[in-house]
């Protein structure tokens, strides 16, 4: 900065004031008041994320909870079909469309008791007749008739059969057991009774599947809902 001096040489201007020669000027700083930027990369701290796990149990939880009810549904519907076969027709025959008669399962239990004692007088009547053919003294049933006998045997019982299977069915259920047991036993007489069935003699073209109606299979095969878990 340039000092300029009085005409006398005796001050001396500091750009200010006027100050003796002999006294140091005193420059006085001027503040330049424009903020000074500074130019740099703003880094900018880590955001800390929350993030929430979801747990772990809870949908596995409710996925059992969702297997087991389904489990559940399906042997009670088996234990339904069962019950509503019985009101179906389990004799149903037909001939020539003029002569046909369905009997349903429950009038089965009904007439049950009347059949078997028709046939215990049939059997009694015969023991009391005292005529005996030549060579027929003590003739046992052949196979054939045998089979026969024990496939109606079968399928006379076979409404009772199934009822019982639904009842205790239902009862287990209702105490949360499995029904796969009742389901064996009953799919075990169902095969057994088509077994003999199968290997019982037909006459005229007419065998016993020709009295079977559509309730009988329907109790019979529903079970397969009992072997749900």
């Amino acid at each position: 900065m340039s000092m300029q001096l009085s005409d006398d040489g005796q001050w001396m201007w500091n750009g200010t004031d006027w100050v003796p020669v002999g006294q140091p000027a005193v420059v006085q700083s001027v503040v330049d008041p424009t903020p000074i930027g500074f130019t740099g990369t703003t880094v900018n701290a880590p955001t800390q994320v929350s993030i929430s796990m979801p747990q772990m149990n809870q949908p596995q939880v409710v996925y059992v909870q969702e297997e087991k009810s389904s489990s559940r549904i399906i042997p009670w519907i088996g234990v339904g079909v069962i019950l509503l076969s019985l009101f179906m027709p389990y004799i149903s025959f037909s001939f020539d469309d003029d002569f046909s008669f369905d009997v349903s399962g429950f009038e089965m239990i009904g007439f049950m008791g009347e059949i078997a004692e028709m046939a215990s007088d049939d059997s009694g009547s015969s023991d009391s007749d005292g005529y005996d053919e030549p060579g027929g003294d003590d003739q046992g049933l052949g196979s054939d008739e045998m089979t026969l006998l024990i496939a109606f045997f079968m399928f006379g019982l076979s409404p009772l059969v199934f009822l019982l299977s639904g009842i205790t069915s239902a009862i287990l259920l209702l105490l949360k057991k499995s029904t796969k047991i009742m389901g064996i036993l009953h799919l075990s007489y169902a095969a057994i009774f088509l077994f003999f069935a199968i290997l019982s003699p037909s006459a005229l073209g007419i065998s016993i599947f020709s009295f079977i109606g559509f309730g009988f299979y329907l109790g019979a095969f529903s079970s397969g809902a009992l072997l749900v878990k």
